[in-house]
């Protein structure tokens, strides 16, 4: 099961996470503190609190904290199977907002702890790269953490070779219950977002709730497998594929060949 560490605590270098930021917001504690929250929203709001005390109210907002819908791209537009696309984008929303709602990882559901040095510039410790929907920017106004993934569903047209792969992965795996084992080897190989996490317990693992049905669809007689992700995710997906021969080269305008 896999392990999500939601505790950060700032015990690096310096060096290591120190970097430009000249911006208000860009306090230093005068004393140590640690500031935590159920999820990265309670976490902004206790944050907030925190450095406006530190500032005696100059600076009541460093982060700015926004959640804005996902956005659905058919790639490409003029798809033949955007009949089904849109059925597999509708059918995302249905499986992925109950368990958005009750707080996943990958959502900043989880709960969040940072310890801030005093006299140390709290951008340091804040900066972070981009996880799941979890987007962060720092600007003038503000360090933006703003909730938000950008998809696109795509086509595949998937080789035999691909599906001997997958035929002897069978045996190997624990079929999530109602799926295929076409769409779980695909899900596998790709490293594709298939799974939230939700977390309880911050000292336990966290638990995986399988997405696979809002992510995947596979058209047997068609041999194409529909696929959500990023467009970042499905390049690196594509070149993975490519490079096995996992892939048909398709007579059908609209499928990633």
């Amino acid at each position: 099961m896999k392990r999500i560490v939601t505790l950060v605590v700032a015990a690096w270098p310096l060096s290591v996470s120190a970097h430009p930021c000249p911006f208000d917001w860009n306090v230093e504690f005068s004393d140590a503190v640690e500031i935590s929250g159920k999820s990265i929203k309670d976490f902004a709001d206790h944050f907030n609190e925190a450095v406006s005390k530190q500032t005696k109210g100059k600076v009541p907002n460093a982060i700015i904290f926004a959640v804005r819908p996902d956005s659905f791209t058919r790639v490409p537009a003029d798809s033949p199977f955007a009949k089904e696309m849109d059925t597999l984008i509708q059918r995302y929303s249905e499986v992925t907002a109950p368990l958005i709602e009750k707080g996943v990882f990958e959502y900043g559901g989880a709960p969040m702890a940072l310890e801030f040095p005093a006299e140390f510039p709290v951008a340091c410790i804040l900066s972070s790269p981009n996880e799941g929907a979890v987007n962060y920017e720092e600007t003038k106004e503000g360090l933006k953490i703003t909730i938000h993934r950008e998809l696109e569903s795509r086509a595949y047209h998937i080789s035999p070779k691909f599906l001997e792969a997958a035929n002897e992965m069978k045996s190997r795996y624990q079929i999530p219950a109602g799926q295929d084992y076409v769409s779980y080897f695909f899900a596998r190989f790709s490293e594709m977002m298939w799974a939230f996490h939700t977390i309880p317990d911050p000292d336990k693992d966290a638990v995986e709730e399988p997405i696979l049905s809002g992510v995947t669809r596979y058209l047997p007689e068609k041999r194409v497998i529909l696929a959500i992700e990023t467009k970042e995710k499905h390049q690196e997906t594509l070149k993975s594929m490519q490079e096995r021969g996992y892939l048909e080269n398709p007579s059908i305008k609209g499928i990633d060949k």
